[in-house]
């Protein structure tokens, strides 16, 4: 079994359970004030988005399974479009590679990590993989050798390094919730465009 798919099964982002810690980070970055709000302003693990955000697209847009439904001049593409970023750019490393802003959705993500408890977490990372791939990572030794380099993060231990990186995720996510420019996030010099199809290159 790959890494990515034990991620999401019981790892870092164990679709039981990330989604309500990102749910729960929304709520305290944002409040509920933007709720149903229309005008909010390796390679595959980086483009991991992709896959969502097509979805979203495929799902609303007017042809698809819900947006068919769904009355097409109140909804239509450009509102699917929407979602399809929303979903998309999450990431902050590959809104960066694609030169879009990140979206509201970032720094709920970010923060979702900080706020879950080190034991709740590190059992699922240790199990599933991940935590030797993030720790090597923080260390550069690795061919995606400085990603999170400018992170800073201690790998004396899984702990010190879960501690240092969730002060580093909080403290990005609450300077970013209003959407200003991502100056934290390095430029690694690579660039991908992103297609409504879920892929990106």
């Amino acid at each position: 079994m790959k890494v990515g798919t034990k991620s999401v099964l019981f790892g870092a982002h164990a679709f039981w359970l990330h989604p309500l810690f990102v749910a729960l980070a929304w709520v305290r970055l944002y409040g509920l004030g933007y709720w149903r709000c229309s005008d909010m302003d390796g390679v595959e693990g980086e483009g991991h988005p992709a896959w969502a955000a097509g979805f979203m697209y495929n799902v609303l847009r007017p042809r698809g399974r819900v947006g068919r439904w769904l009355v097409p001049w109140v909804w239509g593409n450009q509102r699917a479009g929407a979602w399809y970023n929303f979903c998309l750019y999450h990431s902050r490393f590959l809104s960066k590679r694609a030169c879009s802003p990140y979206s509201a959705l970032c720094p709920a993500d970010k923060l979702a990590v900080a706020i879950e408890p080190w034991w709740l977490y590190l059992p699922r990372v240790v199990a599933s993989g991940e935590v030797h791939e993030y720790m090597a990572l923080s260390r550069g030794k690795v061919a995606k050798a400085g990603k999170y380099a400018s992170m800073a993060l201690s790998t004396d231990s899984r702990r010190s390094w879960f501690r240092s990186m969730s002060k580093y995720l909080r403290d990005w996510a609450y300077e970013h919730r209003d959407m200003k420019p991502d100056r934290w996030t390095p430029d690694r010099g690579e660039r991908v465009t992103a297609g409504i199809n879920g892929a990106y290159k």
